[in-house]
Formats: C-alpha cells, structure tokens, sequence
C-alpha cells in the first residue's frame, strides 16, 4: 500500500519531469516534457550553465508549446478576428474595416478551416479560387491580415503562395480642357472641391476636413491636418490624418482663395463628406460625358507638376506622400493625354525630317548590299 504523500501516489500531472543533471564539463542540462496533439511525446534537451537556467529554459519551453497547441485550435476566422481586435487601437478605423470586409468576403472562404490544419496547398487554392471573383490587388489585401494573423498565432508558418500577376489599371487622367469644363459646370461647393483635389492634390477626406480657420488669406495657404473618415457606418472627423507626411501647408492660387470664401472659423469650408463628394461629382462627369473619377483629379494635379518639371520631393511635399514612396511613381505621375500627343508630335516630325526622301520601294538597282570590290 502507498502512503499518503508519497512520490508514487501524487497525481500523473503534477509530477515533476524537470530533472536537471550536472554534465561533465560544468554545465547543466535538462529535458522538457511535452506531449504532442498526436499522443506522441517529446523530450527537448536544454543546457546552460546553471541548474536555474536549464531548468527555467526547459519549463519556458513547456509553458510555450502548451500555450501554442491551445492557439493552434483556432480557425482561421477566429485568428484573424483576434488580430483585427489586438490592433484596433493601433490601426486606423479605415484600415480596421477594410480587414473587417476582407474577413468577411474574402478569408471567410477558409474561415472554418484550422489554422494547424493550414498548408501552402489549402493556401493556393484559395488564391486560385478567389482569382476568378475578384482582382489581383484584392487577392492581396486578403493576404495581408490572415498572413498577420498567422504570424501572431503561428510564428515558424511559412506563408508561401503563387500571386496572381498584377493587372495595370486603365486610368481616365482629365486634360486641362476636362478640368476646366468641371470647374465651370459645378455648383460652388462641389467646384470648391474640385479646385482643392486638381490645384492642391488634396484627398477627399481632407478637403471634407477644412475648416475656415485652416485658411490663411493673406498668404495664400491651408493648413491641411485632419481627415473625415467612415467608420462603422458614420463619417467621423479625425483631428489627425493617417500618415506623419499628410500634416502639411498648401499654397494655393490666389483666385483660389478667393473662390473659396470666408465663413465661421469653425465651419466647413466644402460642407460635404467625401461620399456625397463623390456621388455628386459622379452625377456631374456623366452629365458632361467624361469618364474620370473624383480621384483622378489628385492624378491630374501630381502630373501637372510633373510636366512643369517640379522636383519629385516638392510634388510629394504637396500632396502628402512620403519622399521615398513608390505610388507616385506608379500612379500618380502619369502623363496627361493632351501634352502626351504633343510630345509624341515632336517625336515623330523629328523622325519624318531625317526620313525625308526615302523612297517606299527602297533601293531597285540593287539588293541593298554592299559591292565588293
């Protein structure tokens, strides 16, 4: 019979397995005691040079496996759900609820699976199968939570998968002439927001977030600051916008300034948050016949300074991006449709004066060939 209290008679779980032993060169050693989610049990050995430090490393190791195997029950659904939360306070509501809509149309697609159940295959069919639905920058933004929330849960994950090939947008950039027929046609406020994006490369929340104390009218300049942001389905002002490099001073036309009047230094200078902004600009553009978008005015105005030849760091000075970012490369800086033609008008009369008295038919009395003497 054992006695109560003996070694033999404690309960299975509360037996210590953490046994360091001295080795013969002076340090310490000791195994951990884990068992894995197929039964099978494992003993990683730990060496240090004290007795504590082995056996703490081999108990960290344990606490560390427990906690893993407890998180590797989460469905995907789940461990995205939990990054998304761990971040709120970090991220911008906009980004939040763009993870949230990814969640939703895009990750829901694998949402039940487990994440220990995760592999590069299941991986790439679901890429491949969200291929056919929806373009390849949606495919991935998809990627960007559930590779976050894999990193969070699953940390040796290998997130390895094939993307579809990027596809280059066809963008409407307006001409001068598209511009100017805009501003003329448009009711005050929403030409008042046209000239804030085309003149001033402004972002739709941020002319929505001017304020008449923004404005200095004896300089000319707006003090650009704050954003209107839709979050949870309300618009909301936010005092500061998403990017250190958005806080900046933009120097406008002096007609501009003009254009855009005096009122309550606490009012909105363009009373209009950025979905009725682009609804509005929308109905007009059908009206004229153009094709553009509200955003490509922001085109428009990056790519008039481009032409001008203002250095690359006053553009992104003026629109808010960072010196070293790509998008004004890509997307912004592209050339305008009417002085692209009047380059390639140039280009190609240089060309017709060299080929000048060419003849179509070539060379008759020869096969063009050199003679040999």
């Amino acid at each position: 019979m054992l006695r109560k209290g003996s070694f033999a008679s404690q309960p299975h779980h509360k037996l210590s397995r953490l046994k360091p032993k001295s080795l013969k060169s002076g340090m310490w050693n000791c195994r951990a005691y884990v068992k894995n989610a197929d039964g099978s049990i494992s003993r990683p050995s730990f060496t240090a040079y004290t007795r504590v430090d082995a056996e703490r490393m081999a108990r960290e190791f344990e606490a560390n496996k427990a906690r893993m195997q407890n998180v590797t029950n989460l469905t995907v659904e789940e461990a995205v759900s939990r990054y998304i939360d761990s971040k709120r306070d970090i991220l911008s509501p906009t980004t939040i609820e763009s993870y949230e809509k990814l969640a939703r149309n895009q990750i829901s697609r694998i949402g039940s699976v487990h994440i220990r159940e995760l592999n590069g295959n299941t991986l790439q069919c679901w890429v491949n199968d969200m291929s056919h639905a929806v373009s390849p920058k949606t495919i991935r933004n998809a990627c960007v939570p559930l590779r976050a929330a894999l990193e969070q849960f699953m940390p040796d994950f290998w997130f390895n998968v094939r993307m579809p090939a990027k596809t280059r947008p066809v963008r409407h950039i307006p001409t001068d002439q598209d511009v100017e027929l805009l501003i003329r046609s448009a009711y005050p406020n929403l030409r008042n927001a046209i000239l804030l994006a085309a003149v001033g490369t402004l972002r739709r929340g941020e002319i929505s977030a001017i304020k008449f104390k923004d404005i200095s009218y004896d300089l000319n300049r707006i003090s650009i600051h704050a954003d209107i942001i839709y979050d949870h389905g309300k618009w909301v002002y936010k005092p500061l916008p998403k990017t250190e490099s958005s806080i900046r001073i933009v120097e406008f036309p002096a007609e501009v300034i003009a254009l855009l009047g005096h009122g309550d230094p606490d009012a909105y200078v363009v009373p209009m948050n950025p979905g009725t902004i682009t609804g509005r600009f929308n109905d007009l553009r059908r009206e004229l016949g153009l094709q553009c978008r509200f955003h490509d005015l922001r085109h428009y105005a990056a790519s008039v300074r481009e032409s001008l030849q203002i250095p690359r760091s006053y553009i992104a000075e003026a629109g808010g991006w960072a010196v070293s970012s790509h998008i004004l490369d890509d997307v912004y800086t592209n050339p305008l449709d009417d002085r692209r033609q009047v380059y390639t008008d140039k280009v190609n009369s240089f060309f017709s004066e060299k080929l000048k008295g060419i003849s179509k038919t070539g060379n008759k009395s020869g096969n063009g060939h050199r003679k040999k003497a």
